[in-house]
């Protein structure tokens, strides 16, 4: 059995006070209230949920977020599995990971893991177990993307759920030879990783979801919708959708209609 040190990113909200008023036209602290919700009802159940939990979960807010703000997120994580760090910029926040990690990685692994998460997404109960599984199954000699590819996309706008396969996406995971320079999956952008290093895809079984809502304008839903069962979705990602066959059938149908007309 290999001996894996495994990291979970997620940066919060580093330089929201500078890019929410210029991207999403809406205030600092109302986009941060909206994040926080969305974070505790589909990011925070789906990492309580992981059945393998040998792993750090790194949380990176803005050195300005105002102290009752990390004071909420302090009381909210009734799990204590949250490490919350602050940072003040993007810019080379590789780096930064590797000094808040520096007394904390053990001296005999055989690989240091990094992967990464966005606070509004969610993984599937079975990621962590999954990826280390994959490690121990393989021969790993250089520095290697693990890329599960397939997830999907959940519109809560109207309750729909859509099958996705994007590769490089932004769930992605770097695997590191313990004899290497570490460089943690924040080294490039998630989209420009597979012209960095070896990838593998896994496997086919959906992975993980993103979330589509108001405050997001990156990703994207669009096309026909999945029925999905509630209980699905909670066993495997640990919230509970609301997903009506009645707007799935409109949904669809309306879809439809626009095809034929």
């Amino acid at each position: 059995m290999k001996k894996v040190f495994h990291t979970l990113i997620t940066r919060f909200n580093i330089e929201y006070l500078v890019k929410v008023p210029i991207s999403l036209d809406i205030l600092p602290s109302l986009w941060l209230k909206q994040r926080i919700d969305l974070f505790f009802e589909y990011c925070y159940p789906s990492i309580v949920n992981q059945s393998n939990k040998n792993f750090i979960w790194l949380v990176y807010f803005d050195v300005n977020t105002p102290k009752d703000i990390l004071d909420l997120i302090k009381s909210r994580d009734n799990e204590n599995i949250i490490n919350i760090k602050l940072a003040n910029s993007w810019i080379n926040i590789d780096q930064m990971i590797l000094k808040d990690l520096s007394s904390e990685i053990p001296s005999d692994i055989d690989f240091f893991v990094s992967s990464r998460l966005d606070n509004d997404d969610a993984i599937r109960y079975d990621f962590v177990e999954s990826a280390h599984s994959f490690i121990n199954g393989l021969r790993i000699s250089k520095k290697t993307i693990l890329d599960f590819q397939y997830g999907y996309v959940y519109n809560i706008a109207n309750n729909q759920f859509f099958k996705k396969k994007i590769e490089s996406n932004p769930f992605i995971l770097l695997v590191e030879p313990v004899a290497s320079k570490y460089s943690t999956v924040f080294a490039f952008q998630h989209k420009e990783m597979i012209y960095h290093f070896d990838s593998i895809n896994p496997m086919n079984k959906r992975m993980w979801i993103h979330v589509v809502h108001d405050s997001n304008l990156i990703n994207k839903s669009g096309g026909r919708s999945v029925l999905i069962k509630k209980s699905e979705i909670n066993r495997n990602f640990g919230f509970k959708p609301k997903i009506y066959l009645i707007t799935w059938f409109f949904y669809n149908f309306k879809l439809l209609l626009k095809k034929l007309f």
